[in-house]
């Protein structure tokens, strides 16, 4: 099987079409399959019964938020030229008018049944005129047909295509198989007839600000993530998780197994890691909102992060992070001798700012 792989063709392709699709529209083409129905439908309606991986992302959920602002002004910041220009020839705001964007795929990650779904303020017509000024502005050819109920993005040069299902205004569907878009868009079969994916899909929020289901590959021994997750003789079947952030963070993540024998062995296993990092006066405080627990065959493991905790590691990463990838923000460059302090409050004990308590992270506030 050929598995996920990153090329300059599908990079450039896809980052047209994403980019370019965002035009703010009314009304809109029928499209693939049902339009408006399809365009309106959940991520699990739409995808086809071997999905194997599903991760959901709500722009509108996130939108507002102090994270989601900030990475938006970097980014006007350092694309503004790009980002005034689409704005003024199509009418875009790509932080304003995508919607959400769903990815999914089978679970032996098999690029050709590599899919997203992406929804917003667009139609096919504008976004597709978008498209090709966002590619004459990058100095690429690129070339727009339609191929059977497909439309297909090619860039001059680049050996692979990428193809795009329009369902209607508001909603298409990308991937770099023709024949597997196709199949998806006319709803050959339907995730809701595979019964164990679904009932990893109850388990977690879809309205959440993210979210995720994960099926193990079937036979051979576990691989990915799955082979870190053996407990007690038992394989893990499958992960979901659900994250819930607007000024504070609440995550969940599920590990479910063929019994509870895999659950508590797992759960055991976090339960002493954790054990362990609390003892770190630097990072323990970060842990106070985790619990660990069992729930008929699944390890639940949960964790809450105030709004203080989440800026201070935010603060600690950009301290990190060289000055070359923050496009001149924040952080030690390259060469530069040691390492940035970590903020206030992350400091490691003897090593804070003057009059600063070691490892002043906050005990509570959950």
């Amino acid at each position: 099987m050929r598995r996920f792989r990153t090329t300059k063709g599908m990079i450039i392709a896809a980052s047209l079409a994403l980019l370019g699709a965002a035009a703010c529209s009314k009304g809109g083409k029928g499209g693939v399959g049902g339009g408006a129905t399809l365009a309106a439908a959940s991520p699990v309606t739409v995808l086809p019964k071997e999905t194997g991986f599903v991760v959901g992302l709500s722009l509108n959920k996130l939108r507002g938020t102090k994270l989601f602002d900030k990475l938006a002004a970097k980014a006007k910041e350092q694309e503004k030229e790009k980002y005034d220009e689409l704005k003024a020839k199509c009418g875009v705001d790509v932080f304003q008018d995508f919607e959400s964007l769903t990815i999914a795929g089978d679970a032996k990650l098999d690029e050709k049944k590599l899919v997203f779904l992406l929804k917003g303020k667009f139609d096919e017509e504008k976004g597709n005129k978008c498209v090709q000024a966002s590619a004459e502005k990058e100095g690429k050819k690129l070339t727009i047909k339609k191929d059977g109920k497909l439309t297909e993005y090619a860039v001059e040069g680049e050996s692979e295509s990428l193809y795009a299902a329009w369902l209607g205004t508001g909603a298409v569907l990308v991937g770099p198989n023709k024949e597997y878009v196709t199949a998806v868009a006319d709803r050959k079969s339907s995730l809701k007839d595979n019964g164990a994916f679904m009932d990893l899909v109850k388990q977690v929020d879809q309205g959440a600000s993210a979210w995720g289901v994960f099926t193990a590959p079937a036979g051979g021994e576990p691989s990915g993530p799955f082979g870190e997750l053996v407990s007690d003789g038992e394989n893990a079947q499958g992960l979901f998780m659900t994250v819930n952030y607007t000024k504070d963070l609440d995550a969940k993540v599920g590990i479910r197994y063929p019994s509870d024998k895999g659950a508590k062995g797992i759960v055991d296993k976090v339960n002493q890691a954790v054990t362990e990092i609390k003892a770190n006066p630097m990072f323990g405080g970060f842990l106070t909102g985790f619990k660990a627990e069992v729930t008929a065959k699944d390890g639940l493991l949960s964790l809450k992060l105030t709004e203080q905790q989440l800026d201070m590691i935010a603060g600690f990463v950009e301290s990190q992070i060289p000055m070359g990838m923050m496009g001149g923000g924040m952080g030690a460059h390259p060469g530069a001798p040691g390492i940035a302090a970590p903020p206030p409050g992350m400091d490691v004990p003897g090593m804070g700012a003057p009059g600063a308590p070691a490892g002043g992270v906050p005990q509570g506030g959950q």
